[in-house]
């Protein structure tokens, strides 16, 4: 069975994510292809209304951003900042520019190698 959180478009291929709380929830995102797979939505529903507390106002690091579903939802919820590192050059591009196509979302940044500050919050995926 196929997870709801990748769903495949017929005939462009896009393959695409929801966001599922916070500001954003319900917003659909692109991510690239190859082999990537975003948590899926039961796993981040569960993971999030658990580290709600913790999230609000947070400095987030989501390691193996790849679709970046994680810091997406993270910024959704209302982190004060996420950095997504991704090691794979390509997929960091893309996700960048789906970043930037988001007018209201100024806080991501998406990286290739670790930055030096702390974060209060470390996700991977």
């Amino acid at each position: 069975m196929r997870s709801t959180a990748a769903r495949v478009a017929r005939g462009n291929k896009a393959r695409t994510l929801r966001i599922i709380g916070g500001t954003w929830r319900g917003r659909t995102w692109r991510f690239p292809e190859g082999d990537i797979r975003p948590t899926p939505d039961r796993v981040r529903e569960t993971l999030f209304n658990w580290l709600a507390p913790s999230i609000v106002g947070a400095r987030c690091l989501d390691l193996f951003a790849g679709s970046g579903a994680l810091g997406l939802e993270a910024m959704s919820r209302g982190a004060g900042s996420v950095v997504f590192v991704e090691n794979s050059s390509l997929t960091a591009r893309e996700v960048h520019g789906e970043l930037g196509v988001a007018d209201d979302l100024d806080v991501g940044q998406v990286r290739e190698h670790l930055p030096r500050q702390r974060h209060a919050l470390l996700l991977g995926e």
